[in-house]
């Protein structure tokens, strides 16, 4: 039984949820079978260790029935039973209140002789709805649901005689609010693939997109509900690139983030720190700072990790080291590894303390220690992992004289690269222009040419998107100063 349906689904149950759907399970309501309700006991015995080998379909079969002869047939029949009322209790129990009134007034509304009742109960569901203080997208599909039902209710008991009975703001608020819903429940989702093709490539073609687009600069129908116009700015921003909208969902995210919920403001910091990344590799310097900004309120509101009962998000940990070292807080950074290292997921957890450390050792010039935590990663999977680890140890190499090594490895990172399918083209340039510039680095260094350093100079200047470009400038002084 270890490993059937109804084992995975009672594993996700808490203690509380397993006791109350005990009391589910014995009402005669659900079920009326006293072989499902035995085995829910029997179960309960060993809950929530439910890897017990005393859960053995043959070792449960004996002890339910007294028999030695197993009958897969009989387990197969209530096992299933069993599983199919675990999932008709977590379903109950996930439905809503007002879900469960809507039901209720459209019964009701049906039956002729309780117009009292269905008018009263209404009241009551839209004097609860008026008091709810998130107004996401599941709150407009109620206001939608609940003009609705006055529509329907004013056509069933007035009599449309002339222009004045007829409502037709009803109408066109029931239709606004069915449109918000929509809006509030599609946006995040075209936010969500344009957020990723910055990660992976992703040919992304939507139907019907440009013309919400359209539609809402227009109109302007989203400004006057705070989440739609959140989440519009954030659509634009991924998809249009505007630093503009950058500013308007960070002074939206600075007013107001914490009167939205734990994913919306997870989402909403993540996509500013991630546009504050693209914006300074696009040659934008000033969006080093604005990193850093945003990665202290996403400490200072603890919305560093992806679920709030889960760990510290890796990639997120890395961004906020290297931001970190780039503006030589050396000390902050050294702290913030000791303070966060232990939220990381445990799986991830020496991979990322090795790597992280062996960036704040080279910041801090000890080459050698560096090397050495970067050779004690193991079992890398991650694709962004394996460009960090390959782009530092070139520095490491450039930095310590090994100018043979620095070439190999320059070799070996482009055939990476291209065989890549992964990252996406942007990422791949970036990549591509680090390799150039450490190229140019060791011809003009080997050729003690002043004029190759200021041609290299020069060509740093006028390219964007570039991997430590801070760091390629300091070199490119250096050798300036040595052969003058």
């Amino acid at each position: 039984m270890h490993k059937s349906n109804l084992i995975e689904l009672l594993k996700i149950f808490t203690a509380k949820e397993f006791k109350e759907f005990g009391d589910f399970v014995k009402s005669p309501f659900y079920n009326k079978n006293d072989n499902v309700i035995n085995l829910y006991a029997y179960i309960k015995k060993y809950f929530p260790d439910l890897d017990n080998e005393n859960l053995e379909k043959e070792k449960v079969y004996a002890k339910l029935t007294g028999k030695n002869d197993y009958n897969d047939g009989f387990m197969r029949t209530i096992i299933f039973n069993l599983n199919k009322l675990a999932e008709d209790y977590l379903s109950l129990v996930s439905i809503k209140q007002i879900e469960k009134d809507f039901a209720y007034l459209n019964y009701i509304f049906n039956d002729k002789g309780a117009d009292k009742i269905f008018e009263k109960k209404f009241r009551q569901v839209s004097d609860t709805l008026s008091k709810e203080q998130i107004k996401d997208y599941f709150y407009y599909y109620c206001l939608y649901r609940l003009q609705g039902f006055t529509l329907a209710y004013n056509s069933k008991t007035r009599a449309f005689l002339n222009k004045k009975d007829f409502h037709a703001q009803d109408e066109i608020n029931a239709l606004d609010s069915l449109l918000t819903f929509y809006l509030l429940s599609a946006l995040p989702e075209y936010r969500f693939f344009y957020n990723q093709a910055h990660v992976v490539n992703l040919n992304l073609e939507f139907s019907f997109l440009d013309e919400i687009i359209s539609f809402l600069k227009r109109s302007g129908f989203h400004k006057k509900i705070p989440e739609l116009n959140l989440f519009f700015n954030e659509l634009l921003l991924v998809k249009e690139g505007d630093e503009k909208y950058f500013f308007a969902v960070k002074e939206i995210a600075m007013k107001e983030i914490d009167k939205y919920g734990f994913g919306i403001k997870f989402n909403t910091i993540g996509l500013l720190a991630n546009t504050a990344i693209t914006q300074y590799y696009n040659g934008n310097d000033k969006f080093l700072n604005e990193r850093f900004e945003i990665y202290s309120l996403i400490l200072e509101k603890g919305l560093y990790k992806k679920f709030e009962d889960s760990y510290f998000d890796d990639m997120l940990f890395k961004n906020i080291v290297a931001t970190g070292l780039q503006l030589n807080k050396m000390e902050w950074t050294e702290n913030f590894i000791k303070e966060y290292i232990d939220k990381l997921n445990p799986e991830d957890r020496e991979n990322s303390l090795n790597l992280n450390l062996a960036r704040l050792t080279f910041y801090k010039k000890d080459y050698d220690t560096a090397l050495n935590h970067l050779a004690i990663i193991k079992n890398v999977n991650h694709i962004h992992y394996k460009t960090e680890i390959k782009i530092l140890t070139l520095m490491i190499f450039y930095e310590q004289g090994k100018n043979d090594e620095v070439v190999s490895v320059i070799d070996s990172y482009r055939h990476f690269l291209s065989n890549d399918t992964l990252l996406p083209d942007n990422r791949k340039e970036r990549n591509y222009n680090f390799l150039r510039f450490v190229n140019e680095l060791i011809k003009a260094k080997e050729s003690s040419s002043l004029k190759a350093v200021y041609d290299l100079e020069h060509e740093l200047k006028i390219t964007p998107n570039t991997y430590e470009k801070e760091w390629l400038k300091q070199k490119t002084i250096q050798l300036s100063k040595q052969f003058k």
